[in-house]
């Protein structure tokens, strides 16, 4: 707006100074005002044009953190996945153990697991509630 309004004064200026130009005194006082206005008009430009520039800066230092983020967060998920994996593997090793102790316990054991997780489900549970209902069963049992 304001390299806008800077234009339109130095446009009419410069009408202003064809229709003066027969007076010598005007015509420099005039002179003087056009270039008042262009040094005004650059200056404005240059601002405007370092923050044009600052703002890419800013954009792409944000994609950057973007891309950091959804990186950490891949590797929290991942991380997550894992551990939760292990948990789940050390369970079903306290079954083995349970079952090589009794095969009868551990078919129990694992029976159990399964009627629990198949409540679970008509119950209308998630798929990760039902599956920690089933195996938290195996935990509890063994």
């Amino acid at each position: 707006m304001l390299v806008l309004s800077s234009i339109q004064n130095l446009v009419s200026s410069i009408q202003n100074l064809t229709m003066k130009s027969k007076n010598p005194q005007n015509e420099s006082t005039t002179i003087d005002q056009l270039q008042k206005y262009a040094q005004d008009l650059a200056e404005v430009y240059q601002s405007k044009k370092g923050k044009v520039k600052e703002l890419r800066t800013a954009k792409q230092q944000l994609f950057k953190y973007a891309d950091d983020l959804n990186q950490a967060i891949f590797e929290l998920k991942t991380a997550n996945q894992e551990l939760q994996d292990s948990c789940l593997d050390t369970i079903h090793r306290f079954v083995l153990t349970a079952e090589y102790k009794d095969e009868e316990i551990g078919d129990h054991i694992v029976r159990m697991g399964r009627y629990c997780a198949f409540i679970a489900n008509k119950c209308g549970l998630t798929p990760i509630e039902v599956r920690d209902i089933s195996f938290m069963l195996l935990l509890c049992m063994t």
